[in-house]
């Protein structure tokens, strides 16, 4: 009889936990989408419906809550009928509760691409900030010096496609894109002001054949790390987004499974394959 309750206890946390999954699955994802083709004047359309109008190149959008799951992208020059072939298209398939970039850029061999960057919304150090570089341009590699007051950072050899992130103290910076061997500058400095607990991601966009090289800055906000250690609940509070329940419920279960493991603790134990 104990069994029994036990195993009913067990199915019921379990369908517990896979509702909240099943509710965090169907919610929606944070999208900022950065336009970075130089020169190029675009409508977004997104599952076949205009979503930006008239979008500036080297321009981002707030952040966008669009449903998780799949979806279709097509970029189109301002003005040009829905029913065109686009410039770029994709689909895309993005998850709940996460933050993207949706980076319209020119690839290794100066063709448009679509490319969805997952950012990263991990707390940051006290005291910090995060630097993301992500060469969304075409061909040779570069480096990038950003340089402060507080502190140096050197992104060394990136090629096309290729990211890089690190965590400096907040403060008065200037960012120099240089060639991969660091002799030369192929963009004009650029001053960044970076404040505690946020990201900035730096992209390197544009074609050095075409002479259109450029850097876009996209701040995002994160979470600093807390200075103390709080104590909690005794390891018993449900997680952030968990119904109370649930967190109360799994620790009832975790009781009566380690109660039967008492009990049944004289039995022989039988292995089977899983």
């Amino acid at each position: 009889m104990r069994k029994v309750a036990l195993l009913l206890m067990s199915l019921v946390s379990i369908l517990g936990m896979s509702s909240v999954v099943a509710s965090a699955q169907t919610g929606n994802a944070t999208v900022t989408i950065v336009h970075a083709l130089p020169k190029f004047t675009a409508d977004v359309y997104v599952d076949g419906k205009l979503a930006l109008d008239g979008f500036k190149p080297e321009t981002t959008t707030q952040p966008l809550q669009i449903p998780a799951g799949g979806h279709h992208v097509a970029i189109r020059e301002v003005g040009a009928a829905p029913t065109s072939k686009p410039a770029l298209a994709g689909t895309v398939r993005l998850d709940a509760a996460t933050n993207y970039s949706l980076v319209a850029h020119y690839d290794a061999k100066g063709q448009p691409e679509l490319s969805v960057y997952r950012n990263d919304l991990s707390p940051v150090p006290a005291g910090r900030c995060r630097v993301v570089v992500r060469n969304a341009a075409t061909p040779p590699p570069v480096s990038l010096s950003v340089k402060g007051q507080a502190d140096d950072a050197v992104f060394a050899d990136l090629s096309s496609g290729q990211d890089d992130q690190k965590i400096v103290p907040p403060g008065k910076y200037t960012v120099r894109v240089l060639s991969a061997s660091q002799s030369r500058g192929m963009v004009a400095p650029q001053t960044l002001n970076v404040n505690e607990g946020t990201s900035y991601l730096l992209y390197v966009i544009g074609s050095s054949p075409q002479g259109t090289l450029n850097l876009m800055v996209q701040p995002l906000r994160v979470r600093s790390a807390p200075k103390g250690v709080p104590t909690g609940n005794g390891g018993f509070a449900a997680p952030s987004g968990m119904p109370a329940w649930a967190g109360a419920l799994g620790a009832v279960t975790a009781i009566l499974l380690v109660g039967s493991g008492f009990m049944l603790a004289r039995r022989p134990r039988r292995w089977t394959a899983g």
